[in-house]
């Protein structure tokens, strides 16, 4: 008999793309991004536009922009719109047989484009992501949004 009962309960349970309709939370079950693979454009930080254009590039585990020195890379786990990262680390190039007291040239002399720095500081801080429009996402954390638009 409680095998019958777990089986009816369960047969009530929402299906693919219905609302739980449980408490004040409707979340959509097919809501949940199981993914950033691909090429994400910073399209806006804490609901602002990012017009820099610069693209995330992502994979079933890690996303990032720019060349690994750059040190704009993270690993990710998805869990429903559970988001959680940690930053890649990057050790910096020391430079060979630089005299005392003379600093090390940047080992990765590039230009950060606008949003890439914010976006960063969402994503060491990220604790949720869901879907923000058509081919969209937004990703929170630290009190701050990024939101990254499917390219």
């Amino acid at each position: 008999m409680p095998l019958l009962l777990a089986a009816a309960i369960g047969a009530c349970g929402p299906g693919a793309g219905e609302t739980n309709g449980g408490g004040g939370d409707s979340t959509r079950i097919s809501d949940a991004v199981p993914t950033l693979a691909g090429h994400w454009r910073i399209a806006a930080i804490d609901g602002r536009a990012v017009a820099s254009g610069a693209v995330m590039v992502g994979d079933g585990a890690s996303i990032g922009w720019g060349p690994a020195c750059a040190g704009y890379a993270w690993g990710y786990v998805v869990s429903g719109r559970h988001f959680q990262t940690q930053r890649r680390a990057y050790p910096p190039i020391a430079a060979a047989n630089a005299p005392p007291g003379v600093p090390a040239p940047d080992p990765c002399p590039i230009g950060i484009p606008p949003g890439v720095a914010d976006a960063a500081n969402v994503l060491d801080a990220a604790r949720s992501i869901e879907p923000s429009g058509t081919g969209a996402v937004r990703i929170s954390g630290g009190g701050h949004t990024v939101t990254l638009r499917s390219q």
